[in-house]
């Protein structure tokens, strides 16, 4: 099964009785029918022997996995968690997903993602993750991420670490704190802030 982080659209399949390793987390309106969806965190085994963690959406009959077993883009297994969180102000609920390094620190890789569910297929609205290609840096990570009320309305604020070549990782050059808002039809910057760190 591919998942939606990975970069493709996420594959949607019928329920399979639910193992040990599956607990609901929490259950919230992501999608505007009847019923809430429940939020589930499947633990496996991985990277040697370490528990990793998906998030998985139930959805009456049909199951979406929304998280990989691996860090995008690394060899390294993965531990993710999600929060409900009202962006779109539609009555429904985003999942605000953060996939981490299992065993990691504050500078192993990081995914932040805010993802919409459709009732059939997850849709990804924002994602953050580790690049070489912002102008100037030779590495961004990302740290956090949190919804702030704004003069605007509410926003996505998301933080990265920025380090130029020669930089020590607990001692990055920069950081940048970007906002991002609904417009009705999509997630959309609205105001970027970079800091050196002297």
């Amino acid at each position: 099964m591919r998942h939606l982080l990975l970069g493709v659209a996420a594959v949607t399949a019928l329920a399979a009785t639910a193992s040990a390793a599956d607990r609901t987390a929490f259950t919230a309106q992501l999608d505007g029918d009847a019923a809430r969806e429940r939020v589930v965190l499947r633990t496996s085994t991985c990277d040697g022997g370490r528990a990793c963690r998906q998030v998985v959406v139930r959805d009456g009959r049909r199951t979406g996995v929304l998280t990989p077993r691996l860090v995008p883009g690394y060899t390294y297994g993965a531990t993710a968690g999600a929060r409900a969180v009202d962006l779109r102000g539609d009555g429904t609920r985003q999942l605000l997903v953060t996939i981490n390094t299992v065993g990691g620190t504050g500078s192993s890789p990081r995914v932040i993602a805010l993802i919409a569910w459709t009732g059939t297929k997850a849709r990804t609205l924002v994602r953050v993750a580790p690049s070489t290609r912002a102008r100037g840096y030779s590495l961004t990570l990302p740290v956090s991420s949190d919804v702030v009320a704004t003069p605007g309305g509410r926003v996505l604020r998301t933080r990265e670490l920025l380090y130029r070549p020669g930089d020590i990782t607990a001692s990055p050059s920069a950081t940048r704190v970007r906002d991002w808002r609904w417009d009705g039809r999509r997630m959309v910057m609205v105001h970027t802030r970079v800091t050196e760190n002297g």
